[in-house]
């Protein structure tokens, strides 16, 4: 079985396996004023039941050597109960099945490409600690399919920049992977001193064409 990622020369995307990540070109402590990062993933309604995948944005803590990290978790199963997506915060382990339909975040009912997003931004009515937005997109839409958000508590080391995204578990029946595509990182812009223009920083494709 191909290990990590495997390039889809016809189709122009890739198939991922469990284990496949990236660090965008590098790993940042630096929170900055903010980051998102994006995939986009094929989503397949008729997959066999227990089939999907997790997906991991983790961030990085402040301090450097610090082990802390926290985890932005979307996990996609099918289930008896159709496919189903969770957001999950805060934890390094895997999802269940059974878990997505507890912590059951939205339905797909239609095959296609979809977009997973994960926002990391400071919270303006309670400056000090952060949010972790993860929105879901159709292929092609502006507005989020699904959207939820959820706090990140601030920890002793501080919070940092991104460290990766990471497909950690990718289960099929079949021993398949999950198709994907665009995958993207983007920190927010940092204000100059009004004789400068504002520079955006820390943009980076790790895989970014044009699907036929």
């Amino acid at each position: 079985m191909p290990f990590y990622i495997e390039w889809n020369e016809q189709d122009q995307n890739a198939t991922a396996f469990e284990g496949a990540f990236s660090v965008f070109g590098a790993v940042n402590i630096h929170y900055n004023n903010g980051f998102k990062s994006s995939v986009d993933v094929y989503l397949d309604t008729n997959w066999a039941i227990n089939d999907g995948f997790d997906y991991d944005f983790s961030i990085m803590p402040h301090k450097n050597g610090a082990k802390a990290f926290e985890h932005e978790i979307f996990r996609v199963a099918q289930t008896e109960q159709g496919l189903l997506i969770a957001a999950d915060h805060k934890t390094s382990k895997h999802i269940s099945a059974s878990e997505v339909i507890e912590k059951q975040f939205t339905k797909i009912t239609e095959s296609g490409w979809y977009t997973f997003e994960n926002i990391i931004r400071e919270d303006k009515n309670n400056l000090g600690n952060y949010l972790a937005d993860f929105n879901v997109y159709k292929q092609n839409e502006a507005t989020p399919f699904a959207s939820f958000t959820d706090n990140i508590a601030d920890t002793e080391y501080g919070i940092g920049g991104h460290h990766s995204g990471w497909f950690r578990s990718v289960e099929f029946s079949d021993n398949s992977g999950i198709l994907f595509d665009n995958a993207y990182l983007e920190y927010a812009p940092i204000p100059e001193p009004a004789s400068l223009s504002i520079l955006t920083l820390g943009s980076l494709a790790l895989i970014r064409r044009s699907r036929k």
